[in-house]
């Protein structure tokens, strides 16, 4: 990789040099980078196959306590499967914008918050109206 900056004098050049020196610097981040470089099937394989080894384990070290609440580990290992692939996507991107614009976390936040509290409070009252309709309609005995 090469470097020129023909209108800077060599002051001026160590400089700005010392400010962009951490982009050419190596990344330390090993185990990421390479967890990150694996196919996603194959991340979400390795979850499910750990949460089999962990289920295994737990059924293992506390029989009495894990019987309580048994965990169906099909359907588990399916919802961490699919939970991988929806959420493991990630793309990096960079977008020039001006220093008085808003960020965009920032706008997106101003434009979304009222509609996801709006939306939580309105699956908090339908859960309680669903669940004190069931109890008015099936009581139990």
């Amino acid at each position: 990789m090469s470097w020129s900056t023909p209108f800077l004098n060599e002051n001026e050049e160590w400089k700005a040099f010392h400010r962009l020196e951490p982009i050419f610097q190596k990344r330390k981040r090993h185990w990421s980078a390479f967890i990150h470089a694996s196919p996603l099937w194959v991340r979400a394989a390795t979850g499910g196959l750990l949460f089999l080894i962990l289920d295994k384990l737990a059924h293992t070290l506390f029989p009495g306590a894990m019987s309580a609440h048994p965990v169906n580990t099909h359907a588990a290992i399916i919802a961490i499967f699919l939970i991988a692939l929806l959420s493991g996507y990630r793309q990096t991107s960079l977008t020039p914008r001006y220093s008085w614009e808003p960020s965009p976390i920032r706008k997106l936040l101003v434009e979304k918050t009222v509609p996801i509290i709006l939306a939580a409070l309105l699956g908090v009252l339908g859960t309680l109206l669903t669940q004190f309709l069931i109890r008015k309609i099936w009581p139990s005995h």
